[in-house]
């Protein structure tokens, strides 16, 4: 691929992901939440119920917040 193909399908997939809130929002709080959690069990050891509990809390506030700052600024 071309990179002005590769920008335009990045430009396409944002502004999808922009126009659908909610999936931009789940996505938003799965993968940063997930990877927290992962860590915590990983590096911390800490019991995978804990882990999840903060990663849970960790990706719902990241979403908001990033989704929340998006639509402030336009």
């Amino acid at each position: 691929m071309l990179p002005s193909d590769l920008r335009s399908a990045y430009a396409d997939a944002d502004r999808w992901l922009r126009d659908h809130v909610v999936a931009w929002w789940l996505l938003l709080a799965l993968v940063p939440g997930g990877t927290y959690a992962a860590a915590e069990v990983a590096l911390s050891d800490e019991s995978p119920h804990s882990a999840l509990v903060l990663g849970v809390v960790f990706g719902t506030t990241f979403a908001t917040m990033t989704v929340a700052v998006q639509r402030w600024r336009g």
